[in-house]
């Protein structure tokens, strides 16, 4: 007798793809600014980096750095929940 496995479910990768896409994103981000901004002329060059961070940095800018974490884990349960959904339609 031979017992077949089933075949293997594919890992749910979506979430941890969008988190990812997000962070790596959000770093070029601040990099780009804090490099090409003079301290002397700081203004309009922080809204980009700003728009990302939201609602944190609309709270405080001293959570706008631990808001980027925040956002890429709310991607990551996300992407998770839609590929797991979407998986779960597909089967039924």
């Amino acid at each position: 007798m031979s017992s077949e496995n089933p075949p293997a479910r594919p890992r749910a990768r979506l979430g941890l793809w969008l988190a990812a896409i997000y962070f790596i994103l959000a770093a070029a981000l601040f990099l780009v600014t804090a490099l090409n901004t003079k301290p002397d002329n700081v203004g309009l060059d922080w809204i980009p980096f700003a728009y990302l961070t939201m609602p944190w940095s609309g709270i405080s800018w001293s959570l706008a750095i631990p808001g980027v974490f925040f956002n890429a884990l709310g991607l990551w349960l996300l992407g998770t929940a839609v590929q797991k959904l979407m998986g779960m339609i597909g089967r039924s």
